[in-house]
């Protein structure tokens, strides 16, 4: 099995931001729209909680402080662009290294600026995803029982 490689643009994530916040307005509970790694991250920065709704069916609730989460993350929430690239690279850096992109938290942002922390310049991020599907070069395909007892019969007749 080979790995693919996936870039997430910060555009993409801005985006997401976007609609996540017109979809799901305070107070209200929605069942999710996706799972992609932006949306992913765009979940984290908004403070986007999973939980249950009265039938017992996945939901997605805003937390109240939403818009303090995207301005301590240096994103304007009226227009959701970037307006302080150094809290942003911050909180990029949070979104990117952890191993749930999920895991953005509000009170480390404010810490790491109070503390006048600094991160690297923020680009599109890279990873590396298993694929699912055996490579065809390296792997042959396994035989099904149905096969194998076709190849059994028909060689058993042949001799």
């Amino acid at each position: 099995m080979g790995q693919n490689k996936r870039t997430v643009a910060i555009e993409d994530v801005l985006h997401c931001l976007q609609l996540i916040a017109n979809y799901l307005p305070w107070p209200a509970v929605k069942p999710p729209i996706g799972y992609t790694r932006p949306m992913k991250m765009a979940l984290g920065l908004l403070g986007v909680r999973d939980g249950r709704d009265e039938d017992g069916r996945a939901s997605w609730k805003i937390v109240r402080r939403w818009r303090s989460y995207l301005r301590a993350a240096g994103i304007d929430p009226l227009t959701f662009t970037v307006i302080d690239w150094g809290r942003f690279d911050l909180a990029w850096q949070q979104l990117t290294t952890a191993k749930n992109p999920r895991c953005y938290s509000d009170r480390i942002q404010r810490v790491r600026i109070a503390q006048g922390a600094t991160a690297p310049l923020a680009h599109d991020y890279t990873y590396w995803v298993e694929n699912k599907l055996p490579d065809k070069a390296t792997e042959e395909p396994r035989e099904n029982e149905f096969a194998k007892q076709i190849k059994s019969i028909l060689w058993q007749r042949a001799g």
